[in-house]
């Protein structure tokens, strides 16, 4: 009985060491994933240029990109984009040297037409068009895509 009792006692306290170890690490990945996250945020909201819309994609089975533009880029006011700036997927990629896929709202989606110019100025959340500025990217810390 006393066997017992303490095999018990020893598979409860691995189990709680493990626990704690384990949530050690998943808080870790988590605070990794939040600082890679608004490094990208804090990127693009910097990042400027001006272009043409290409092309408008939908993706019917796609959960956050389902509304999805292609601009071919005329001008980069950015300094040099680096390597590891040049995508976050699903919410931007830079495809080409000069094209850059955005995932967007069904309202900028639905509200821009293809050939039409575009130019997103540096230190905004905004993409301007000659019709108005859409919000690219949410206020909100850890969101990305607009309410």
């Amino acid at each position: 009985m006393t066997k017992i009792i303490g095999m018990i006692l020893v598979t409860v306290c691995l189990s709680a060491y493990c626990c704690s170890e384990k949530s050690s690490y998943v808080k870790g990945v988590q605070k990794d994933s939040q600082q890679i996250f608004d490094r990208k945020k804090e990127f693009f909201i910097d990042f400027a240029f001006v272009g043409v819309i290409d092309k408008k994609k939908y993706c019917e089975n796609c959960k956050v990109n389902k509304y999805q533009i292609v601009i071919k880029l005329n001008a980069l006011e950015s300094d040099s984009v680096e390597m590891k700036d040049k995508y976050f997927q699903p919410y931007y990629f830079l495809d080409k040297p000069n094209q850059l896929n955005l995932s967007v709202t069904k309202n900028l989606y639905e509200s821009i037409t293809e050939t039409e110019l575009v130019r997103k100025e540096k230190n905004s959340i905004f993409l301007n068009t000659p019709e108005g500025k859409y919000q690219l990217l949410n206020e909100k810390k850890l969101y990305w895509m607009p309410d």
